[in-house]
């Protein structure tokens, strides 16, 4: 074996050299490349889940505080449009319902079919209001007038 020449040892480095690189390439440098691009593609996707977590939760606090208001708005309406009666003084609780049943309810019947409308053409024929006490049913609703039927002709 002789010498070598230098332009074989030249040529056999830089064969080495761009083997290497391109095994580096394929091996290495490719793999992670792509690795990078998958995390970059779901890095975006959870910022845009972030985004949507920010116009959730102000929805989220835009629908508490109208769900708030709501109950405010309701427990005036219960209040108000609730009668009083206590059914430990059954006295004092027919009392009121005759009041509601003689005053109030006719008037409520009233606007409300003006309210839709129409005009009460002959008046209402309420029966008297029992004399009794009333009696509280398993439901815990009473009905105003029990048992009775409100007759009314109405136009419109």
């Amino acid at each position: 074996m002789g010498k070598i020449p230098t332009i074989a040892v030249v040529a056999i480095a830089l064969v080495l050299i761009i083997g290497i690189s391109v095994a580096c390439f394929y091996f290495l440098i490719k793999p992670e490349k792509a690795r990078l691009a998958t995390l970059q593609g779901q890095l975006e996707q959870e910022r845009q889940v972030a985004a949507r977590k920010q116009t959730a939760e102000s929805t989220l606090a835009a629908t508490k505080q109208a769900w708030l208001v709501a109950q405010r708005d309701l427990e005036q309406l219960r209040e108000r449009k609730s009668i009083p009666i206590s059914m430990y003084m059954p006295m004092m609780a027919m009392t009121t319902m005759w009041w509601e049943y003689r005053e109030n309810l006719p008037r409520a019947v009233e606007k409300w079919v003006a309210d839709q409308g129409c005009t009460i053409e002959t008046g209402a024929a309420m029966p008297a209001p029992s004399l009794s006490p009333p009696n509280v049913p398993a439901s815990g609703f009473l009905q105003v007038p029990e048992g009775q039927v409100l007759n009314l002709t109405i136009s419109g």
